[in-house]
Parts: structure tokens; C-alpha cells; sequence
């Protein structure tokens, strides 16, 4: 027995396991937007069941959360379907997360660039460590 008559637990814990998905992508991207949130996106956050991952700081994709997206995107309706409410993923959306053209030029009618162009260059230095 324990001080004040409290015994103390000794059975053995499960371990929880959780099923994970592997990704090749950096968190530079998450880590970058998820440091400079406004109060608004905060709020936003708050509201879907992030809270908690405000101010958490991202330095590494847990696999965990890579196979949460995977189950819980939702293909016909375009949607991530969360606790709280679901985020849609319009052409809006990403982007004004991603800087991707929203433009009716197709990615096979561009030109295709060198490897020394700028724009080349910037995006592989985000994935090189």
C-alpha cells in the first residue's frame, strides 16, 4: 500500500499502436505555414480539432497523420472529414496554399524549364537537408 491508502497500479499497459503511411515529402511547407498563422487561420484551426498542433513545432510528417488524411479524404466530395466539420479542397484552396496556377493552361502545355531556372532551383532547395 501507498501512503495514504492509494495502492498503486502495477498492471502492465497496452501498447497502443496506431497504422501509419510512409511519405517522401518535407515538412518544410507544413512547418513554414503552421509558423506564421494569423489569429483568423487560428481560429479556423481551433474550430476543426487542430488546436493542439498551433503551436507545435513540426519537424518531421508524423506517419500517423499521413494515414489520418488518407482515411478521412473523402474523393467524390473533395473533402477532409474531421471531428469537428470537414475542409473542403477547392482550386481556391490549394492555391492559396501551394502558389499552384489556377489558370485553364494545362501542366503538359507549359514549357518545360531548365534545371538552372530559378523557379527549378528554389523548389529543390526546400527538399534537400
Amino acid at each position: 500500500m501507498k501512503k495514504g491508502g492509494a495502492e498503486k497500479d502495477t498492471k502492465p499497459r497496452k501498447k497502443v499502436t496506431y497504422p501509419t503511411c510512409n511519405t517522401r515529402s518535407s515538412p518544410k511547407a507544413l512547418f513554414n505555414a503552421m509558423s506564421c498563422l494569423t489569429n483568423e487561420r487560428k481560429r479556423c484551426l481551433k474550430q476543426m480539432g487542430f488546436e493542439r498542433y498551433i503551436n507545435f513545432p513540426i519537424v518531421e510528417l508524423p506517419s500517423t497523420l499521413a494515414y489520418h488524411v488518407i482515411e478521412n479524404f473523402h474523393t467524390p466530395s473533395m473533402e477532409l472529414r474531421l471531428q469537428k466539420g470537414s475542409v473542403k479542397a477547392t482550386r481556391q484552396k490549394v492555391h492559396d496554399i501551394l502558389s499552384i496556377p489556377m489558370g485553364n493552361t494545362k501542366l503538359q502545355d507549359l514549357e518545360q524549364r531548365d534545371a538552372n531556372d530559378p523557379f527549378i532551383v528554389e523548389w529543390e532547395a526546400q527538399y534537400s537537408w
